[in-house]
């Protein structure tokens, strides 16, 4: 309580407080929803990435059932596609998109060393 002189409290500002955070509560709660949902959306952009990166890896040393066999482990539900041309291998993941948040997809290329 304000102990100003001449300060006085009239009955029409009792529970202002209160409307006023009530108003607000749903812009923040939705602000909050945002944020949650770019945080989980960035998870799954890295988890996808480095899927993609094992899978180009695994097909380097092996062959490309078991790279794919190696992505689809990291990201279970993931579409796998490994592909070797021309020296390069190329390993694709992607991820459908879940709930609200978009899909999610990444492309890793290593060349092959002789």
């Amino acid at each position: 309580m304000n102990t100003r002189p001449g300060w006085r409290r009239s009955r029409r500002d009792c529970g202002s407080a209160t409307v006023e955070l009530a108003m607000a509560m749903p812009a923040i709660v939705l602000v909050l929803g945002f944020i949650a949902g770019a945080a989980a959306w960035g998870q799954r952009a890295i988890l996808v990435e480095h899927a993609a990166a094992a899978t180009a890896r695994a097909a380097l040393v092996g062959d490309l059932a078991s790279a794919r066999a190696a992505g689809q482990a990291i990201v279970p539900g993931a579409h796998v596609d490994v592909a070797s041309v021309a020296g390069t291998v190329t390993a694709t993941v992607s991820l459908p998109g879940r709930g609200l948040l978009p899909p999610v997809a990444a492309t890793m290329r290593l060349p092959e060393q002789p």
